[in-house]
């Protein structure tokens, strides 16, 4: 039996006035995980500059961050020459045990500037404990 279910991994497309591109690679709608939390694997982008770090939050509290530091050359080849691309990759452990039963997260993006995007293109991890 699934410890932790992620039923949904939505974007909200309120970024990309600040990002060139995000992408939420893992988790994925309907994993199932057998351990008490999960990876958040991705790439983020900004226009302004590089994104310095993610951010995890639930409910407006932060939860987890990290700062951008993996090599991406796919990212990197598909937006040449701007700045942060080749180092846009990210991973983020997040700890089921500091989560709601039944929860949802937003990722931000803190650029270079200072700007922390809320909410942007990387989507949300959701679960419902119904489903799992």
């Amino acid at each position: 039996m699934a410890i932790l279910h992620i039923s949904e991994v939505e974007a909200d497309g309120l970024a990309r006035r600040h990002l060139y591109g995000a992408r939420i690679e893992t988790p994925q709608a309907g994993i199932k995980n057998h351990t008490y939390g999960f990876d958040l694997v991705g790439w983020t982008v900004g226009k302004s500059g590089p994104v310095q770090s993610i951010e995890v939050s639930q409910e407006g509290i932060s939860i987890a961050s990290t700062p951008l530091r993996i090599e991406r050359p796919d990212v990197e080849s598909e937006f040449p020459g701007v700045s942060g691309a080749r180092t846009s990759g990210f991973r983020i452990s997040v700890g089921g045990l500091k989560l709601r039963t039944d929860f949802e997260l937003t990722v931000h993006a803190r650029l270079d500037d200072g700007v922390r995007v809320p909410g942007h293109d990387q989507g949300s991890p959701r679960r419902n404990p119904k489903r799992a």
